[in-house]
């Protein structure tokens, strides 16, 4: 049993009041008022070993995420004339519940059989108050900007929605060849995967699940690896392949959770392309305490965007297709360190 608390309370908040025409004392502190609260976070885990070398578990965890500052107080960014309509803020939201979440998960790891190790795992999690950020643009919500800086053409603002779940799985497994043949001992392979799936919804009249724009697309790795018996040192190439996704739009139109029924959004994201990278890393341990580490990633030169920050981006006109390609990843690069323990 955990029991987390929080307490947030700006200081300083009249001095934004200072030679304002528009906000006195009284509005800033109501703007920006003290959010506290209290969680119980209850837990159990029970443990089973199959093998000396293989367990298996189920879980259960009581989750609580506070809201943070940025998500209470906003924050402006790009406040300058030279972004253009590239502009963008995020709005604050005094009102934020704590979210919480009841997550169950049971998995199995270890050795599975000799020379091969695995991790897998299940997972189901329900939240309520799940707080997730809403785009605003001055085009289609133009009454959401009536206090907002005209050089501002988006916005961004955290909110409650009353419920939401997320569910998937994961599994990685290791084969160890040397030990089955001892002409390659070192030589080892990695396989991964993953995929989540989630959905929520808020209490709006008419409002139903929607796809959660926040939970990222299916993954697989596939990599080979030799690592020096006396680990002096190593290489590994490694693929990653990652789905493409198209995060779902909605019309909600207001920064709290009531209001009338909701419409089917007639804003549409990109579809974030899938793709699949390859990238090459090396060590070598110079001496006891100094090793120099390296690596080649995205060797193809592979053009790709990353889900997470390129979700929310739509395709309708000319400064969209900026955003889009604004947003492209790096393409080959390359990495050289070396760390020295003291």
């Amino acid at each position: 049993m955990r029991v987390m608390h929080q307490s947030t309370k700006p200081e300083n908040v009249s001095d934004l009041a200072n030679n304002s025409s528009v906000l006195t004392g009284s509005d800033v502190s109501n703007l920006y008022g003290k959010n506290a609260d209290t969680q119980a976070l209850p837990s159990l885990v029970l443990q089973y070993d199959i093998t000396p070398r293989l367990m298996t578990y189920l879980q259960y965890q009581r989750g609580a995420q506070f809201p943070n500052a940025s998500q209470l107080y906003g924050s402006w960014n790009l406040g300058s004339s030279y972004a253009g309509r590239a502009q963008y803020a995020l709005i604050g939201n005094t009102d934020l519940k704590t979210e919480t979440s009841d997550n169950v998960e049971w998995g199995m790891k270890g050795e599975v059989a000799e020379g091969i190790t695995m991790r897998t795992a299940l997972f189901y999690n329900t939240y309520k108050n799940f707080i997730a950020y809403t785009r605003y643009t001055r085009a289609n919500n133009p009454t959401q900007f009536t206090n907002v800086p005209s050089n501002i053409y988006t916005i961004y603002q955290a909110e409650n929605r009353d419920k939401a779940y997320i569910y998937g799985g994961e599994i990685s497994a290791k084969f160890n060849f040397g030990t089955w043949f001892e002409e390659v001992n070192g030589l080892s392979a990695t396989l991964a995967y993953g995929y989540s799936e989630g959905q929520s919804k808020s209490s709006y009249s008419g409002d139903k699940y929607v796809d959660l724009d926040s939970v990222a697309p299916m993954k697989a790795i596939v990599g080979v690896a030799w690592d020096d018996p006396a680990k002096v040192y190593g290489t590994a190439l490694t693929a990653s392949f990652v789905k493409g996704k198209r995060a779902t739009a909605t019309n909600r139109e207001s920064y709290t959770n009531s209001g009338s029924a909701i419409t089917d959004s007639t804003s549409e994201y990109m579809r974030v392309p899938g793709y699949g990278m390859l990238d090459w890393t090396a060590y070598w341990q110079v001496a006891k305490n100094v090793r120099v580490n390296g690596g080649v990633y995205n060797i193809t030169d592979r053009k790709y965007w990353d889900y997470l920050s390129s979700r929310n981006i739509e395709t309708a006109t000319n400064q969209d297709a900026n955003d889009r390609a604004l947003a492209v990843m790096p393409g080959r690069t390359w990495q050289l360190g070396v760390n020295v323990d003291f």
